[in-house]
């Protein structure tokens, strides 16, 4: 649909549903210079959020009514959650990544970022880190971890170069491929990213599954960080449990082995019941919440039994 990009800024936006609120911004692809999002800000409704539409929703422009009219409900329009904020990320690539252009260490490297170096194993653990003012971000890549952790002559076989990078392997990180949502980051919604990039995040039940599945192989201090991840999983997805619920079941839980299955539905009670070290750890490491150890116990052990029991 032919749109005139000048006179889209103020239209209403209107679902099948109800109105979700005025047009703020328009995002250009930096080629076509097509529009490819429309920054919306919604109404009291949503509290004021600002939300990415695609224009490919769009069915129909009434220009003298000021108005248009997209394909989506005003509960697709609310399930787009608010962004979090985060000074780390891990990334997943594949070990037969194919060496194609320029490598992704060299790009980092360009980009200002520098790599620290971390443990014993050949070849070590890696962060790349890049700083901005008194902040900093870094990120690790991961791959999937298959057969054992120790080769003949008893060398640990955990991390690899792929790309120039190093990447740390992981049990059951294919999980985090199943039904991966497709999210849309911009300056708009808080990153600071050149204009609308799109990545593939797993979803919460993947992401959830998989913690639990590598929690009793895990080093003590990486235990208490993942049960904080899951905490904070749990935590932001609260008022939509339910959905969590279903992509375990539909999407996640028939991929399982009996075993995994067990373990995962068995999980509040084996690791969220009672306050251990570990939880108290988790508490401990989240500096300036205000978490107490009970708090990350009970909500834990509420959110596990919502989705997975």
């Amino acid at each position: 649909m032919l749109m005139n990009a000048a006179q889209l800024e103020g239209l209403v936006i209107r679902a099948t549903d109800g109105e979700v609120g005025k047009i703020e911004q328009l995002y250009f692809d930096d080629e076509t210079w097509a529009i490819r999002y429309l920054t919306v800000k919604t109404g009291g409704w949503l509290e004021g959020r600002k939300v990415l539409i695609s224009p490919v929703s769009v069915v129909s422009t009434d220009w003298q009514g000021k108005r248009i009219d997209v394909t989506l409900t005003m509960k697709q329009v609310e399930n787009n959650y608010e962004p979090l904020g985060t000074f780390d990320t891990d990334v997943a690539v594949p070990l037969n990544l194919p060496a194609t252009g320029e490598q992704i260490h060299e790009r980092l490297l360009g980009r200002d970022f520098h790599e620290e170096l971390l443990g014993d194993t050949r070849p070590p653990a890696a962060h790349y880190r890049v700083q901005s003012g008194d902040t900093s971000f870094y990120a690790e890549f991961l791959a999937s971890l298959e057969g054992g952790e120790v080769k003949r002559g008893g060398r640990r076989d955990v991390t690899a170069r792929v790309s120039g990078v190093s990447v740390q392997k992981l049990r059951h990180l294919e999980l985090m491929f199943l039904h991966p949502w497709d999210v849309t980051i911009s300056p708009t919604v808080g990153y600071p990213t050149p204009g609308v990039s799109r990545i593939l995040v797993p979803n919460p039940a993947a992401f959830l599954v998989q913690k639990i599945l590598i929690h009793g192989k895990r080093p003590r201090d990486k235990r208490a960080k993942d049960i904080l991840y899951i905490h904070d999983t749990i935590e932001t997805f609260g008022s939509n449990l339910a959905a969590v619920r279903e992509q375990w079941k539909a999407n996640i839980r028939p991929e399982l082995q009996p075993r995994a299955v067990r373990l995962v539905e068995s999980a509040a009670r084996e690791h969220f019941r009672e306050l251990d070290d570990t939880i108290r750890e988790a508490a401990r490491i989240a500096t300036g919440r205000n978490l107490t150890p009970e708090m990350v116990q009970e909500l834990c052990e509420f959110g596990w039994q919502q989705i997975f029991s």
